[in-house]
């Protein structure tokens, strides 16, 4: 056997005489496809400070979903061989994360992780026209073969009894890895919303959906923009969870493109390889489908909207989906989106899925140690000393932008003018308050040439000096001669001018240039004074802005 030294293996033959270290068990980790392959990094970290582990990283690219896992290796310094160079070799354990490997080509102990919760799902078999049960090993590849799979709970095994009593008697019972970091982790909710961006009086929607038929991207394509333009900015911010297999089928080039609007909207998109953990962590609602992120969601007590097409989706009956399904409400296309989603939150009870978490996971807080233990036995190795590591999810990084312009409907009070904002990207909600005045809001850096030169204000939100703005600010009727007022940030506040010359100082943060020139604009349309102090609320914010003549340069 050849084998390149970036795979984490000796060459063969006499290539002892260059290794420095001696380890004295071997594991096969093979991937097939993304989300195996991130599921299976998992497992292979229970290895961690072992010296007497060495792993080899093997690639079946056999799968319709395979595209992307060789990067994703590579991404961590790992050059994976190719599958079938491993035929005939002998290895102490093979591991992996996918059910469709075909190990029998290796000698070795065989233990297959879950990439998900369960058997839930029937989906279509890359070897047949038919379908299979998704996350069990086939029993061609059971028989006389020393494999196991591991699961998280004992009714996973009970399910199987019944059409596959072969893969039944093969299950262990370890817990799940994913959900032990997420509850470990809670701790750390108000660190991963601050990475985010998303303010304390914001909350935030998680949309996730699986793949295939009957999920909530394939029946709602357009919910994720839908959110972004139906739920007030100030109070809300939406993020993405798409399954890897959706960008692997569709490509990211493909996705971006469709979701462009909803991400000028300021739809947070998660990567594939991102930490979807630590959003679900971060959350204040769940809309999913049938996928394990749903469940997931549901197992940390985060309120839950069901938007996927359940009669369509294959899943099991009387698995952890189904049951969710009886027990979350729906999200309906009809009604306004923005009331459906603040009664989900409001309308909680806490504890409302522990009888679905009692039903997914067994030894919970003890999955990392009881795996581990069960790969060391079939390693023939005593387990380290030290209890395995329990990492907190990586930080989110989803793609985003902020939104440039915004549809703002405002109602002024006496010293007081309460905004509602929402991206003009996308189609917005309308009028939350039936007195309410509408006006568009663009800042110079919208890419969509259309909104400025609709808007009846534009903003500069980069900040510049007095004289830097007050020439952009008389440029700007020229360029753009239906706007009604301009303003820009600058160190001590922002300069406003308006339509027929009056200029005025707003005292106020420089980051809120855009929510005071609206509020401005809102107290002019509606014949206030623009002058004294007034409150901006937006949500459940409010600043404080001092209204005053422009001052002299």
């Amino acid at each position: 056997m050849s084998l390149s030294r970036d795979s984490g293996t000796v060459l063969g033959g006499n290539a002892t005489r260059w290794e420095s270290l001696r380890p004295e068990r071997t594991v096969a980790a093979v991937t097939r496809t993304f989300t195996s392959a991130v599921r299976l990094f998992e497992a292979v970290n229970l290895f961690e400070s072992d010296f007497r582990v060495r792993v080899v990283f093997a690639h079946d690219d056999s799968s319709a979903f395979s595209a992307g896992v060789p990067e994703l290796l590579r991404a961590e310094s790992i050059t994976p061989v190719p599958l079938p160079e491993l035929s005939g070799a002998s290895f102490d354990l093979a591991l992996t994360a996918s059910e469709n490997v075909d190990l029998t080509q290796i000698s070795a102990p065989v233990v297959v992780v879950p990439h998900g919760i369960g058997f839930h799902r029937y989906v279509p078999d890359s070897t047949s026209p038919g379908t299979r049960l998704s996350g069990v090993v086939p029993v061609q590849r059971l028989h006389g073969t020393d494999t196991w799979m591991t699961i998280s709970h004992p009714a996973q095994r009970d399910q199987l009894r019944a059409e596959n009593p072969e893969a039944a008697n093969r299950c262990v019972v370890v817990g799940d890895l994913a959900y032990d970091r997420m509850v470990a982790s809670l701790p750390l909710r108000e660190r991963y919303r601050r990475a985010l961006g998303i303010a304390p009086s914001q909350r935030l929607v998680v949309v996730t959906s699986t793949w295939g038929t009957g999920s909530l991207i394939e029946s709602w394509r357009e919910l994720p923009a839908r959110l972004a333009g139906e739920l007030p900015r100030d109070e809300y911010k939406v993020a993405l969870v798409l399954h890897p297999n959706v960008w692997t089928w569709h490509g990211d080039y493909s996705l971006r493109l469709w979701l462009s609007r909803a991400r000028a909207a300021g739809l947070m998109v998660m990567p594939p390889e991102g930490s979807w953990q630590s959003l679900l962590i971060a959350a204040d609602l769940v809309i999913g489908d049938h996928g394990s992120v749903t469940l997931y969601g549901a197992a940390l007590d985060r309120p839950v909207l069901l938007a996927g097409d359940y009669a369509k989706a294959t899943v099991v009956p009387g698995t952890p989906p189904g049951k969710l399904a009886g027990t979350a409400d729906r999200l309906i296309d009809g009604p306004p989106l923005s009331g459906q989603v603040t009664a989900a939150i409001s309308a909680h009870d806490r504890g409302r899925f522990d009888f679905l978490v009692a039903r997914m996971f067994a030894r919970r807080g003890e999955a990392a140690e009881t795996l581990r233990d069960f790969l060391y036995s079939r390693l023939r190795l005593p387990v380290p000393d030290l209890l395995p590591v329990i990492s907190a999810p990586a930080m989110p990084e989803p793609d985003r932008t902020e939104p440039h312009s915004f549809v703002v409907f405002s109602r002024s009070e006496k010293d007081r003018v309460r905004l509602w904002r929402y991206p003009a990207a996308v189609r917005n909600a309308g009028p939350p308050d039936s007195s309410a005045v509408r006006h568009l809001l663009a800042d110079e850096e919208e890419p969509d040439m259309r909104l400025p030169a609709n808007a009846a204000v534009i903003v500069r939100r980069d900040m510049t000096d007095h004289i830097s703005a007050s020439a952009w600010l008389d440029e700007l009727f020229t360029s753009y001669p239906g706007c009604q007022m301009g303003a820009a940030a600058v160190a001590d506040g922002c300069l406003a001018r308006l339509w027929d010359g009056r200029r005025l100082h707003l005292s106020l943060p420089p980051d809120a240039c855009s929510l005071g020139a609206s509020a401005l604009y809102a107290r002019i349309r509606e014949g206030q004074p623009t002058s004294g102090r007034i409150t901006v609320q937006a949500g459940a914010a409010s600043i404080a802005i001092e209204l005053s003549p422009w001052p002299e340069l």
